[in-house]
């Protein structure tokens, strides 16, 4: 069975790993955005890329935790915000307002 992990492909499984196996099958499918929310839940922290979104996001009131390097670009800082309801639409709001202009 391809909806099967590797390690159970072998054995016979029971109705209830079955379906648990396929509720799990069904959760990776997610679009996008959902997972993008669910995953965020699961997290306590936000990424920040940019000093000009961190200091919207600390005058909007959210809590500033610390700033770091970035590890993919060690020339740079993130900052980490705590992951508090409303900050998605925080970031969602000043990107309207302050996003790149097409011309």
């Amino acid at each position: 069975m391809k909806l099967l992990h590797r390690s159970m492909s072998n054995k016979s499984l029971s109705p209830k790993d079955l379906k648990l196996q396929i509720y799990k099958n069904v959760e990776q499918r997610k679009t996008k955005s959902n997972a993008k929310e669910d995953i965020n839940k699961m997290t306590a922290t936000k990424f920040v890329k940019t000093q000009k979104l961190a200091g919207y996001l600390m005058l909007n009131g959210f809590k500033f935790l610390r700033d770091d390097v970035d590890r993919n670009n060690p020339e740079y800082k993130i900052y980490i915000f705590k992951n508090e309801k409303g900050i998605e639409e925080a970031i969602d709001d000043y990107k309207e307002q302050y996003g790149r202009k097409e011309n």
